[in-house]
């Protein structure tokens, strides 16, 4: 957790006694950021509440996952709010494609509730390939460059403690930290089964396009990490 730490000072993210509410999907970037949240729990007196959003678009994946993020949250003693969205109806009614409605519904999710329960902070687990990953798309969608400044660490409330740090490694750290204290026991997170799936943008270019990009520049993801904030 130390590149959190440094990241949560670089960017002033935190002060003492913050509420903070944790976006949780029980995937490993939100997963990790949990731990690494309630790890800062005593140091910066934080009150944490952790929420799930239900897109109502998996219906057959959401309650092992709501399960999983129930357990994780008693086992750390986080309380635990789920909420649901619909996605689909709202795609339709304001004409946007199912990631655009998705977005809003989530981020006007985080705020109701972070409202509801007075926090000041809504802590989102986007790390630095999301960044790298942002960039691009921006870039094949003709952005401007304040857009390829990226996702910014800190917008309002909003605070990004994984944006500095690698997907891999936050893979990695949960594994090995799940292997040392429960061998053999459930996975330490959970896959989302529509990040498989290349028919979306950004899953596209997560799967086929970076890994070839990568080839040519193992260093990418921190490349492009320096240049948003240069942006």
């Amino acid at each position: 957790f130390g590149q959190v730490k440094t990241t949560i000072k670089k960017h002033s993210m935190l002060s003492e006694k913050d509420r903070v509410l944790i976006g949780l999907s029980g995937g490993p970037d939100s997963v990790c950021l949990l731990h690494a949240l309630n790890n800062l729990k005593d140091e910066y007196k934080l009150a944490l509440h952790a929420i799930y959003i239900d897109h109502g678009l998996r219906p057959d994946e959401i309650p092992a996952e709501i399960e999983f993020c129930k357990k994780l949250c008693e086992t750390l003693g986080v309380p635990f709010i789920t909420k649901s969205i619909n996605v689909k109806s709202y795609a339709m009614d304001y004409g946007l494609n199912k990631q655009e409605a998705a977005r809003e519904l989530r981020y006007k999710a985080f705020d109701e509730t972070s409202l509801e329960i007075n926090a000041n902070r809504i802590a989102l687990a986007h790390n630095a390939d999301d960044q790298a990953e942002t960039f691009f798309m921006r870039i094949l969608r003709g952005s401007g460059q304040r857009g390829l400044a990226g996702i910014p660490p800190v917008r309002g409330k909003i605070i990004r403690p994984l944006i500095e740090i690698e997907r891999n490694e936050i893979e990695n750290f949960l594994l090995q930290n799940a292997e040392r204290r429960t061998p053999s026991a459930e996975p330490p997170f959970i896959v989302d089964s529509s990040n498989l799936k290349k028919d979306y943008f950004r899953n596209w270019l997560r799967l086929a396009v970076m890994p070839e990009f990568k080839k040519q520049n193992p260093a990418l993801v921190n490349t492009v990490g320096r240049a948003c904030e240069i942006i």
